[in-house]
Parts: structure tokens; sequence; C-alpha cells
């Protein structure tokens, strides 16, 4: 599956290339303060290294740290802070990374972003209103695996060079209706080193299979956007809403979750069938917006419209994209 989402999987036991990195860091093209940082408040409480620390203390190993009360991110060297990103009062941070090119990806609750050592603003997603973004993980250097807490959480897959939303699927959670369960639902999300994703077109066989393996699965559930999670496939059987659950022998949790047609906006598809529907879906929203637009090609529309979708958006707010993008564009060329 790392191939599959055009990552080569790598294992270097011992290997240390970020070490490479820090000098970067610290070369005169870093400013104190970048124009994207929000100084932090200062702290209440003195500084201190701690005593009777197990070898070098705090110089035995580098180290990338945030922490929830101080929205600030601090790269430690041979035990002093070396680097600092500063992100303003409120929210909270609790996911970072250094990528093997030196980029910080972090998220912050309401966002993510990923920076250059030179504190550049590289790309960044905003977490839709009513949601919130805890955990996250590089795939490479052109994806990022995120979970976006809401009503429903849903696990994506991002690639950040093109805006496309490669993976998206609906999560359990304990009420599909409660936003003041939304906080609390998702803080890790890790992608496998076998790069693993389990989606079926028939959750009754997939069980049935793995049980047959020795695998001691869940019940089937489903996830009803009005009730919550019930007992047994879901009753229409909707795609994305029926789900059982297992675990492997090192631990790691597995969903399993039927997906018997792909749905416009999960990513583009080589499948016929999909294509024609969103394509009879563009077509629709072009319709009604025809009559009382400007002069225009349909296929700045129509590109926008799907890209949009792509992205992740509802059809209303890809129709409103696309009109926008076909606006800019006739007004730049006037």
């Amino acid at each position: 599956m790392d191939r599959a989402l055009g990552v080569e999987p790598v294992q270097r036991r011992g290997a240390r290339p970020l070490m490479t990195l820090l000098p970067r860091f610290t070369s005169a093209a870093v400013p104190k303060m970048a124009p994207e940082e929000t100084e932090t408040p200062a702290t209440t409480w003195p500084p201190t290294q701690g005593t009777g620390l197990p070898g070098k203390g705090m110089a035995q190993h580098p180290m990338l740290y945030v922490g929830e009360g101080l929205n600030k991110i601090f790269l430690v060297d041979d035990g002093k802070v070396s680097w600092t990103y500063s992100t303003g009062p409120g929210w909270e941070y609790d996911d970072v990374w250094m990528l093997s090119n030196g980029n910080i990806l972090f998220t912050r609750m309401q966002y993510i972003a990923e920076i250059t050592p030179e504190k550049k603003v590289v790309w960044r997603y905003d977490a839709p209103a009513g949601t919130e973004i805890h955990a996250c993980q590089p795939i490479g250097l052109d994806k990022v695996l995120f979970i976006q807490n809401g009503l429903p959480p849903q696990l994506m897959v991002v690639n950040i060079r093109s805006g496309a939303v490669e993976v998206k699927h609906d999560l359990p959670a304990p009420s599909a209706t409660d936003p003041k369960t939304v906080h609390a639902q998702f803080r890790r999300v890790r992608y496998t080193a076998q790069g693993t994703y389990l989606v079926v077109d028939d959750i009754d066989a997939a069980r049935a299979e793995l049980i047959g393996h020795g695998v001691a699965v869940s019940e089937i559930f489903h996830i009803d956007p009005a009730t919550g999670r019930g007992p047994g496939p879901d009753p229409a059987r909707r795609s994305y809403s029926s789900c059982a659950s297992f675990s492997d022998p090192d631990g790691n949790s597995w969903l399993l979750q039927e997906v018997k047609t792909r749905l416009p906006g999960r990513g583009l598809s080589l499948d016929v069938d999909t294509l024609t529907e969103l394509f009879q879906e563009t077509e629709k929203h072009h319709g009604a917006y025809e009559p009382t637009a400007p002069k225009h090609h349909w296929s700045g529309w129509y590109a926008a419209y799907v890209v949009a979708r792509e992205r992740g958006r509802t059809p209303d707010q890809a129709a409103s994209d696309a009109t926008l993008h076909v606006e800019r564009a006739l007004g730049a060329q006037a």
C-alpha cells in the first residue's frame, strides 16, 4: 500500500539522517520572528532543566518539542533551545514532525501547517467550522494523513502539492449529533509500516474470511448520521456506514468499512461509473448557473467544480467555488 500511495517503504535501522539538517535551523537565513509568527505570552513558571537526569540530561538527544500550555515549537540541540516557532495564544498543539527535507509539520487544533526551517509557511489546511485536528502524520513529502474530528470524524489523506483529498473515510464516534463530543474524539492517527487501509465492498464476506483465519473480529455495526452507532449492518447498506473492528498481533487496531460505491468528491477515480456520476453532477450545477452567468467557456467552470469536489467540498460549495473562479478569471481579462 506504500507504493499505492506513491511512497516507497524505507527501513534504516540506526540511521540518523535528520541530524544533518540541524544546522539549517541556526543559519543566518532564519529570522528571530517571521511575519507569520505571533509571539506567545510569557510563561508564569521559571525555566528549569531538572536535576538528576540520566545520561547527559537534556543534551543526550536533540528533540523537537511542543506542549499544550505554551503555543511555541522548540528545537533543542545539545541541551539548548536552538530554534522556536510561535503561533500566539489560544488552542493547542498536539502533533509535530520533522520531515526529511527539514520542514516541520504540526497540528494546532484549528489547522495543520508545514513550515521551513526559515519559518516560511509552505502549506496549510484549516479545519472547517465545527471540526478540530489534533493528529497528523506525513506520508513522504507530498502527502499528509490526519483525522478531522467532527460530526462525523473523518480520516483523510491530502496531497499537499495538488490539494487533492486522496482518502476520506467517516469514522465511528460516540455521537453523530452532539458538538460537545467533537473535542475528545481522536488524538492520534498513524500510518503503519505496511501502509494498510482496509476498505471492503462486502463486510459480511470480509469478516467471515478474517474469522476463518483465526482473527477475533467484532460484530458488525453501523453509523447513522441521525442516531449514531447501532448494531448490525446499515439497513440501507449505504457506503461508508457499515463497520467492524479487530486488532492484529502487534496491537494495532483496525476498522473494516464497507464501501460499495465511492462517493463523488472522495478522490477522482478511473472508474467510468464514478466519473460519469461526478460529471453529471457538474453538468447539473453548471446548468443552474449558466442562465444568469456572464459569457464564459464551460470548461473553466467544470474544472473548478471537479477540483473543489476532489478536495472534499459539498456540491453547493463546489458550485460557489467554480463561479468565483470564472468571475475572477473574467475580471483578470478585463
